[in-house]
């Protein structure tokens, strides 16, 4: 499963590259969304009883909601104070707990 799932990864990363290559449009966002959850689904099935596998996951999951804002960043300008806002506010609800 885990093998089957590096290689979806690996296609869709390079749809991905192909897309954001051309012009950075949501597709591109969309696509690397999808590369982002199949690593945490990766990190899931490969090793759950490890250790550090909760933290890893949990670093997963902020890398791929990080990849989503700093690329709607890019593709609505116009949005980029309302994107850093709601990630500060994110973090300092985390932060808080």
């Amino acid at each position: 499963m885990t093998i089957t799932l590096i290689i979806l990864g690996m296609i869709v990363l390079a749809f991905h590259i192909a897309e954001k290559v051309k012009k950075y449009t949501v597709k591109a966002v969309i696509l690397k969304s999808i590369v982002s959850v199949l690593f945490v689904a990766v990190a899931v099935t490969a090793g759950p009883d490890a250790p550090l596998t909760k933290l890893v996951i949990v670093g997963l999951v902020c890398g791929l909601l990080g990849d989503i804002w700093l690329d709607l960043k890019h593709i609505f300008p116009e949005y980029d104070k309302t994107f850093l806002y709601a990630a500060s506010m994110i973090l300092c609800e985390i932060a808080d707990k």
